[in-house]
């Protein structure tokens, strides 16, 4: 049996349809912090968030699992980027920020914590020999971390700093899922309590 020609035209929009309609299309979802949201072939939580004082504005870090490649993530390596925004209330959105401190956005937990004890060491004066040897063994860490991640080995807890104007509040992260998978979201809405 032969199908006319006049019916595969519409057969095969009905198709398109079908594959946009079941999740290749931009469809959105909330989810709540600590909630595991599939994204392409890894999966994504937001484990919390904090805000912190960073020269006159306001610091907002976003903590995450990400169970995918760290390519996926930082910026100067191929392929496509989850990107995150923070929109607030009013509907301004903020971009990720780089501190003056941070080489790369996102960065591993733990190299973010190490950002903040270096920042802490370069505002402290140490009398005693503690200060300068904690320094050293931060340093050799952070140049551990940094050597895995080149090498291809993923860290899986990751942290995002925004900056915005102190009075801003109804905060929403909004990531963008750039290799979604039929069913998957395209984008998702996590709100941030303050």
């Amino acid at each position: 049996m032969t199908i006319p020609s006049k019916a595969v035209l519409p057969l095969g929009c009905l198709t398109a349809w079908l594959v946009f309609t079941a999740g290749c299309g931009s469809s959105r979802r909330t989810a709540a912090i600590g909630e595991t949201i599939p994204m392409g072939g890894s999966e994504l939580t937001i484990t919390r968030s904090e805000a912190s004082s960073a020269g006159g504005r306001m610091q907002v870090s976003v903590f995450f699992r990400w169970t995918g490649s760290a390519a996926d993530l930082i910026p100067g390596f191929r392929g496509a980027k989850m990107k995150m925004t923070l929109v607030d209330g009013a509907g301004e959105k903020y971009k990720p920020a780089r501190p003056k401190w941070s080489p790369i956005q996102p960065l591993p937990e733990e190299m973010y914590s190490l950002m903040r004890n270096f920042d802490s060491y370069s505002n402290s004066r140490g009398a005693d020999g503690r200060f300068e040897e904690d320094a050293m063994r931060d340093v050799e860490r952070f140049k551990k971390l940094e050597a895995d991640i080149n090498a291809g080995r993923n860290p899986v807890a990751w942290v995002q700093v925004f900056e915005l104007p102190w009075n801003r509040g109804d905060l929403v992260l909004v990531v963008v899922n750039p290799r979604r998978r039929l069913g998957q979201p395209g984008t998702v809405e996590v709100p941030l309590s303050r």
